[in-house]
């Protein structure tokens, strides 16, 4: 396994601007986690909607689509994906949710 020598910015200084930007970051993450605990069905529904945005215009890029029913439920685990489209898509999918378990913004 490769190991990384950060020894190199333990004298790099940070410009104020970055630091700055940084606060202003986890400010703006700290309001957001209040405003998803005050109406977590509100935030349910609108990550759930770019979500499924996401897959289907991200696989329509690649010239793959199939009808937003169908879409619907492959996003939703209740269908198996019929085909080399659906399976790209249902791809997708599982990539989009793994990467929001990982990172999640309010842990």
């Amino acid at each position: 396994m490769r190991r990384f020598d950060y020894l190199f910015l333990k004298d790099t200084e940070i410009p104020f601007s970055v630091f700055s930007r940084a606060i202003g970051i986890a400010r703006l993450k700290e309001r957001i986690c209040i405003r998803r605990s005050r109406n977590p069905d509100m935030f349910r529904e609108l990550e759930s909607s770019a979500r499924f945005m996401s897959v289907r215009d991200s696989n329509a890029i690649e010239g793959i689509a199939t009808s937003d029913s169908r879409l619907s439920s492959l996003m939703d685990h209740s269908v198996e994906p019929a085909g080399h489209d659906e399976v790209e898509i249902a791809g997708y999918r599982d990539a989009l949710e793994l990467i929001t378990i990982t990172i999640s913004i309010c842990n």
